[in-house]
């Protein structure tokens, strides 16, 4: 039997981080649906298995659910079912949840109960036995997954769960189930399918534990690149066709510099994060003296995939002999990061340094001026 499998697209995000380009990655999300539906039908997958957080919200706009029960019409007209299990985004607890739309597709097999349950659903030529559950504050059990077990019935035995593995969730402490993946091991289960940012393929005992991961990077946290995955379980096993998405992609980035000057720094940052779709970047290495950081951020165009520009550089000023304003201020504030009780002090008194060395270079050059 044949899956194409769908988690955390999250359609409808708001994308802070994206500024300008955020309709651009809103309408990428939207175009993922599309080509996994092209490929659900292309591949003549028996079902599409969606564990979480299809929508960012439990209530989008009218527009965008027409636009995805629209998708899945697609595939209900081609014969091919969807199981859809929210996730922590678009849960049922919502009293307005999209879910519960009267327009929600007749071809769609809505998981709204609240602690794994199985059920065996007629599938092209066989029978899915299908383990799975939604998360409902105050009903789900606090820790459901005592009964994943494959039956002995014949048939495909499969668990979709709309919980992150608790060793790969990507926002720790954040609400919502978390799996570990010790309870799959004696499960009997060819196929488990969860939820999570990142595409994620492991085996527990005999169980291939498959995380699509959203295929468009939205945030940080969705880092590398983005699949689309189709699977097939047979009496030998399971095979998984992973192929990676052409999407522009997230990344924490770290770019060692030499040069503090702006425009070096400006230059240095956009070929390291060339071609990306958001970044994150880390100034690291020693330098003779700070960053402004405001004045790099000022100079990256809007379109710049930089939305965090982080200063993790060391000053090499030597002070030993700098008699000037800024020498001993800096000898001073090096005393003081000595003397700091923990790192999280350390770090404020760096900063400090920093801000009061550019500040000091701004008056230096106004007078000059």
């Amino acid at each position: 039997m044949r899956f194409l499998l769908l988690s955390d697209l999250h359609l409808g995000a708001p994308l802070p981080e994206w500024g300008p380009r955020g309709d651009a990655r809103r309408a990428a999300v939207r175009d993922a649906l599309v080509e996994g539906v092209d490929r659900a039908l292309a591949a003549r997958v028996d079902a599409v298995l969606v564990a979480g957080n299809l929508f960012d919200v439990p209530d989008p706009d009218e527009d965008l659910a027409g636009f995805v029960f629209g998708e899945f019409s697609r595939l209900d007209e081609a014969g091919i079912p969807t199981v859809l299990a929210p996730g922590r985004h678009d849960g049922l607890a919502h009293p307005a949840c999209v879910y519960r739309s009267p327009h929600f597709p007749a071809g769609v097999l809505l998981v709204d109960w609240a602690a794994p349950r199985r059920l065996s659903l007629p599938v092209g030529d066989g029978v899915l036995h299908l383990i799975s559950m939604t998360w409902i504050p105050g009903q789900t059990p606090e820790t459901p997954w005592t009964e994943l077990r494959a039956s002995d019935e014949p048939g495909t035995h499969v668990a979709l769960l709309p919980a992150e593995l608790t060793e790969a969730a990507a926002w720790k402490g954040t609400p919502g189930p978390r799996l570990d993946a010790t309870a799959l091991a004696g499960s009997g289960l060819p196929l488990a399918v969860v939820s999570g940012e990142n595409f994620l393929q492991s085996t527990v005992g005999s169980t291939t534990v498959i995380c699509p991961g959203s295929p468009v990077g939205l945030s940080f946290g969705a880092f590398g690149p983005r699949r689309s995955v189709v699977v097939e379980v047979t009496d030998a096993g399971v095979t998984v066709d992973a192929q990676k998405r052409a999407v522009s992609t997230v990344e924490d980035v770290t770019v060692e510099i030499a040069d503090p000057a702006t425009d070096a720094v400006v230059e240095t940052v956009r070929a390291a994060t060339q071609g990306m779709g958001l970044a994150r970047v880390r100034l690291h290495g020693r330098v003779p003296g700070p960053v402004d950081t405001d004045a790099v951020e000022s100079a990256l165009s809007a379109e710049s995939p930089v939305s965090e520009l982080i200063d993790d550089t060391e000053l090499d000023r030597r002070v030993e002999d700098d008699l000037s304003v800024a020498g001993l201020y800096s000898a001073r504030m090096a005393e003081r990061m000595a003397e700091a009780a923990d790192d999280a002090e350390r770090d404020r008194i760096r900063a400090a340094l920093k801000l009061g060395l550019l500040r000091l270079s701004e008056l230096e050059a106004n007078r000059a001026g």
